[in-house]
């Protein structure tokens, strides 16, 4: 699933190159922790200042957050996917830890199939319905950046910011017909192996999964 960024500045200071380029290189790491640090603070302030977004589904409260930095992805972006998924299996449950899955899956390699000037960044937000019931919504940040210095290539070809943000919703206005919008908006990407008419059961599923969840919760 990649390392973690301290791994990575460690295996730098072990380089046989010139003193020189190993400062560089722990430079450039260096300077990755700051800019995964300022992007899941930006993120999580864009989360919390669009809350009553009409374009998006309102959230009541922030819930938790979190943020990672990986290293050396493009060696096991499976590995990765997984570890986004079960980050956050523990707040859904069903088929939408699929459909996380899936997200999670379609999102990387969006990013490493579109890098521009040596990085990509991906957003996005989903509703979810928790193990005991209650309506969420996950918003998700990933900034994606490869790099081009031999000196850091033989031990972190690229990195991948990740920040989520973990919140209950507002379905004081929230009617099945968005409901259905949202689902086949944020769950269609299909999971490896599955055809169009599985995708289509398992966002039907999903579907009933928050209706029946919100029709408990409106009582």
């Amino acid at each position: 699933m990649g390392q973690e960024i301290s791994v990575v500045i460690d295996a730098v200071d072990a380089i046989d190159h010139q003193e020189e380029k190993k400062k560089q290189a722990q430079d450039a790491l260096n300077a990755l922790v700051t800019v995964a640090k300022d992007k899941a603070i930006i993120h999580y302030q864009t989360v919390i200042s669009n809350a009553r977004d009409a374009k998006l589904l309102p959230i009541h409260h922030v819930v938790t957050t979190m943020q990672q930095t990986y290293c050396g992805i493009s060696k096991n972006p499976a590995g990765l996917k997984q570890s986004i998924g079960d980050a956050v299996k523990n707040f859904v449950k069903g088929e939408i830890v699929d459909g996380l899955a899936a997200i999670a899956s379609e999102a990387l390699d969006t990013l490493m199939g579109s890098v521009i000037s040596n990085s990509s960044e991906y957003s996005n937000y989903t509703i979810t319905v928790g193990q005991l019931g209650g309506i969420g919504r996950i918003d998700f940040y990933m900034y994606y950046y490869k790099y081009t210095s031999q000196a850091l290539i033989t031990v972190a070809e690229d990195c991948l910011v990740t920040s989520l943000v973990v919140s209950s919703a507002d379905i004081s206005d929230l009617d099945e017909n968005d409901i259905r919008v949202i689902v086949q908006s944020n769950y269609s990407g299909q999971l490896a192996g599955e055809t169009d008419a599985q995708s289509n059961d398992r966002q039907q599923n999903i579907v009933k999964l928050i209706t029946a969840a919100i029709a408990n919760g409106k009582k």
